[in-house]
């Protein structure tokens, strides 16, 4: 794991994801990149997340910080 993937399967720990959109979020998985809705740039670090029409629910938490080269950001909870 890497912090990264760590800090976004913790996101996905506080979500309800009832269309299954996350699934693919595999924390042992070596890094987040080849997670859906997850964009990396060209040294594999999170650069976007974009949630949008996911349906998914819940709070997002300060794992989110952890992130440093997030650049943009769509997470519409219900």
């Amino acid at each position: 794991s890497n912090e990264e993937g760590d800090a976004l399967y913790a996101l996905r720990m506080r979500l309800s994801d009832p269309n299954g959109v996350l699934q693919s979020w595999d924390p042992t998985l070596v890094n987040p990149c080849t997670w859906f809705h997850v964009t990396c740039d060209t040294a594999s670090r999170v650069v976007r997340l974009d949630l949008g029409n996911s349906n998914v629910s819940g709070s997002i938490g300060p794992e989110l910080s952890r992130l440093v080269n997030l650049q943009y950001l769509y997470v519409p909870l219900r």
